[in-house]
Order: structure tokens, then sequence, then C-alpha cells
């Protein structure tokens, strides 16, 4: 099976690779670096399957999975996505980097002081997203109705 994911997840890279090659510089950055961090991870997964020892016993990735987590960030993608569209994008996106993170932090961790901590890395994050579309790819973000 992890052959066959790896070289139909080659051959979408190929496609999109050679979508990618019609997008003007400096705009075909990002997708050409996400084409290739994709395929790469692609070929890593097909030199596993083909040479190294396959485990037999069976994973269950969702075992123990915390559905109220799950519930909650499709809850706050949905609210991020309407404030996009009202607040805009960077002011969401601060907000809502805050707000999931917190929420989905450990109990104890819900302190004054992680939550400063919260609050420097979305202005990080937010900072690093606004310096790499807006200054760096000059891609223009969607305007909101307040900003």
């Amino acid at each position: 099976l992890n052959i066959l994911l790896s070289v139909v997840t080659l051959i979408i890279c190929a496609v999109f690779w050679s979508s990618a090659v019609n997008i003007v510089e400096p705009a075909d950055v990002y997708p050409k670096a996400l084409i290739i961090v994709i395929g790469s991870l692609a070929v890593v997964i097909l030199i596993q399957a083909l040479f190294f020892k396959k485990d037999d016993s069976k994973v269950y990735p969702f075992a123990n999975l915390k559905y109220n987590r799950v519930i909650t960030t499709i809850i706050f993608a949905f609210v991020y996505y309407f404030g996009v569209e009202y607040i805009g994008f960077y002011v969401s996106s601060f907000i809502f980097i805050i707000v999931l993170s917190f929420f989905l932090g450990k109990k104890e961790d819900r302190t004054l002081k992680e939550f400063a901590k919260l609050i420097v890395i979305s202005l990080v994050v937010t900072a690093i997203i606004y310096l790499g579309f807006d200054v760096f790819l000059k891609v223009p973000i969607p305007d909101a109705l307040l900003f």
C-alpha cells in the first residue's frame, strides 16, 4: 500500500510541477517548494517500503483520538473562515492561533504566562505570514469588511 501511495503521490507531484512552471516569479517559489517537499517525502516512503522490513502489527492511528478536540478545531475553523471575511486575514489569523492553541493545550498550561507566550507566538507567525506573502511573494491578501 505504501508503494502504491508513494508512486501516486509522485505522479501527482509531477503533474503539479508541470503546472507550476507557468507561474511567474517570485510567486512560484512556494508551490515549487511544497511540491519538492511532498515529492521528497514520497520518495522516503517508497524507499522505506521497498528496502526496510515491515512491521506486520496493525496500527490504529485514531484509536486514542479525542473527538472533542476535533470538533473544537472544526468549530474554530468555521469561525476563523467567517472572521477572515469580516475582520481580515491577519487579525483573524492572530486571534485564531491564540484561541485554538489555548483550548487545545493542556489544562495545567492555561496560565497567564502561557497565554502571554501564545500571544508572542501568534504575533511571530502572523508576521512571518505577512512577510512571506505580502512582502516577499507580493501576493495580495483578500480585503475584509472592517480591515
